[in-house]
């Protein structure tokens, strides 16, 4: 990979991991409305930081087409829909993926909160080329 990574996840993914840190209980939680699971989801599923995140997307990465060809140019603060985020301290551009960029905690109408469909991996083509 060729982005940059943080030593540590940073800005919105620190909230996310606050719960979803392999540590922490937080039980069932309720699918959103419009997916296709019906009930609830098992908390043991939602320790995504259990094995430090090794097999899940970086977070708090640097997204740089610049480096890699195999992405999508971003614009105003977005590739596509998906937002980008300000690295701590938010002197720079938006140009970080967290964990926001592709769930959305609040909403969508698509499994694990994603913002979009992922079918035939739409929301992975969103930024990768490849």
């Amino acid at each position: 990979m060729d982005m940059t990574t943080a030593a540590q996840p940073q800005g919105v993914s620190l909230l996310c991991l606050s719960c979803h840190d392999g540590a922490t209980s937080d039980g069932p939680v309720p699918t959103n409305s419009g997916s296709a699971s019906a009930g609830s989801i098992a908390g043991t599923r939602l320790s995504i930081g259990a094995d430090g995140l090794a097999n899940d997307h970086p977070i708090s990465i640097a997204y740089n087409p610049a480096l890699d060809p195999g992405l999508n140019a971003p614009a105003g603060g977005k590739v596509g829909s998906l937002p980008l985020y300000q690295a701590a301290g938010g002197r720079t551009a938006p140009d970080r993926v967290e964990c926001t960029t592709c769930h959305d905690p609040h909403g969508g109408n698509f499994d694990n909160y994603l913002r979009m469909d992922n079918a035939s991996s739409a929301l992975c083509f969103t930024c990768h080329d490849k």
